[in-house]
């Protein structure tokens, strides 16, 4: 009886330090997906917002300076007209957002362009087709829209509001990972950051010594 006795002894604690391991491998992995990669995606869909690429930020630079296109104006200048509206139509996105999509005929040819419209803001309205609306241009593109009540609207095309393939990265970036990084944080707080460490941080110690 007494070497059956050892040896069953010997194999619990080697079963145990087995399960250990086993969930300090499951904890790490729930970490790494659910707080430190969607973590990493939220970081890079601020920089994003914020950071713009040196020829975003040269055209900006250059759209806020041009001055308004004259017969003697060289270079770079803002375009103001009034366009006919040939189309216009809404298009609804996910919670409650919108894009207004407008083909208009210009001087130098039709443009097509779009606006942007998040769940927040302001029904608006622009004008109706067969009719005249005024508009920006620069450097060949659309870049401002106006409404019936006179307010400018960026378009899709501007270089200082419109939509990107920066801004579209941002959007599904943060639809992804938010979600994972609430799982994740919420899991961390019920578990307890302090017992997390430890449990990582001394792997040699068996689970029960961290309660």
């Amino acid at each position: 009886m007494v070497p059956n006795q050892s040896a069953a002894g010997s194999r619990q604690p080697f079963a145990l330090r087995h399960w250990s391991l086993t969930v300090r491998s499951g904890l790490a992995a729930a970490l790494i997906l659910l707080v430190l990669l969607p973590a990493a995606g939220l970081g890079l869909a601020l920089w994003l917002l914020l950071v713009p690429t040196p020829s975003e930020a040269e055209a900006a630079k250059a759209y806020r300076a041009a001055p308004v296109c004259t017969g003697l104006t060289s270079g770079d200048c803002l375009g103001v007209e009034q366009a006919l509206v040939i189309d216009v139509f809404r298009t609804s996105g996910r919670w409650g957002s919108y894009t207004d999509t407008f083909k208009l005929r210009l001087e130098d040819g039709i443009h097509q362009t779009n606006i942007y419209s998040d769940i927040f803001a302001p029904q608006v309205a622009f004008a109706v087709v067969g009719s005249e609306v005024r508009v920006h241009e620069f450097r060949g593109r659309v870049t401002t829209i106006y409404a019936t009540d006179g307010k400018a609207f960026e378009t899709g095309d501007s270089p200082i509001g419109g939509s990107s393939w920066r801004g579209g990265a941002m959007a599904a970036l943060i639809l992804v990972c938010a979600p994972f990084l609430f799982i994740g944080v919420v899991l961390l707080v019920a578990f307890g950051p302090r017992s997390i460490y430890r449990l990582l941080r001394r792997p040699d110690k068996p689970l029960p010594s961290y309660q």
